[in-house]
């Protein structure tokens, strides 16, 4: 059966409150408050199979400056703490908007691994066309780089590696499938032992093929 990805309604919040939890170490969790705020601001979308929650996405039209990359992932940062607040409030005070920023995607473990999340994915490029904006963003984790910095792998050839097919990491290679860029890693990012705290930037064009 495939999932039904649909907007969050207010008696959803428990059940994305717990996926939230399967899905994330205590440190990258999103406290209840923050999800309602996001749920109240720009909604949430979930993903529901057989009457359960099992995936979902937050997001919110932010404006970046695309032509200066510098600068770009310098707001990113800035606004990355605390969970991206400040987006959020300024989505709510301003009408100039150019990119979907997706702040985070979940999916409960027990089900990961059978391409919800790729869904949630191709569900919110379907959400920037609609929305009218000009491009898809995110920071991706970097699960499982951990392990092969102990061994001195950098990140830069780490990347390196998955973006030829010598490594596998489900995440970034199902955004690549999908057909985004993935830019230069970002270090001390958000605390996450597995990633070693670096974060890659990921975004695609509205308009690219398959871009929704």
């Amino acid at each position: 059966m495939k999932p039904i990805i649909r907007p969050a309604k207010e008696n959803d919040l428990e059940s994305i409150f717990k996926v939230e939890k399967r899905s994330y170490p205590y440190e990258l969790q999103a406290p209840h408050r923050v999800l309602r705020d996001r749920f109240n601001s720009f909604g949430i979308k979930i993903a529901e199979l057989d009457g359960e929650v099992v995936g979902f996405y937050t997001c919110v039209p932010v404006f970046l400056d695309w032509k200066d990359e510098s600068e770009l992932i310098r707001k990113i940062r800035q606004n990355r703490d605390p969970y991206y607040t400040r987006w959020f409030n300024e989505y709510k005070n301003s009408k100039i908007f150019n990119t979907l920023y997706i702040t985070s995607t979940a999916v409960s473990s027990e089900h990961q691994g059978k391409g919800i999340g790729k869904l949630l994915v191709k569900h919110s490029l379907d959400l920037a066309k609609e929305q009218e904006l000009d491009y898809r963003a995110s920071v991706l984790r970097v699960k499982g780089y951990g392990k092969f910095a102990k061994k001195g792998l950098s990140i830069g050839d780490y990347l390196d590696g998955i973006k030829t097919g010598k490594i596998v990491n489900p995440i970034l290679n199902h955004y690549l499938s999908l057909e985004f860029t993935l830019g230069k890693p970002i270090s001390n990012y958000e605390p996450d032992r597995s990633s070693m705290n670096y974060g890659i930037f990921a975004h695609k064009k509205i308009g690219d093929k398959d871009g929704g």
